[in-house]
């Protein structure tokens, strides 16, 4: 994954302030694909693009569920810590003011 570049994007969404309407992050998220020359694993990538500074990361799982899962995990932890940072709450198309819009299983437990 040179560049910083997602090939095989699967999903993608928009925050926005909800006062401005101006873009307060943006995410992508890879098809999840098999660990080379590694059975049984899986990586997914991802980015998360805010007005000044990009995050791109990986998480990995024994199949593409596991692996899409832990991702949306870490977006979701990671726009509950930009909303905090920014101290105001934003929307997404289709959600309500300081919703992410992302309901995954507490993996934690």
């Amino acid at each position: 994954m040179g560049e910083n570049k997602l090939t095989d994007v699967i999903a993608r969404r928009k925050y926005f302030s909800p006062t401005t309407e101006a873009l307060v992050a943006a995410v992508e998220i890879e098809k999840p694909k098999p660990v080379v020359d590694v059975s049984d694993e899986f990586v997914c990538h991802f980015r998360i693009r805010k007005p000044n500074s990009e995050i791109v990361r990986s998480t990995h799982g024994i199949d593409e569920l596991q692996a899409l899962l832990l991702a949306l995990s870490y977006i979701k932890s990671e726009m509950n810590m930009l909303r905090t940072s920014v101290g105001s709450d934003f929307r997404w198309i289709g959600g309500d003011v300081g919703e992410i819009g992302i309901k995954v299983p507490d993996l934690a437990k």
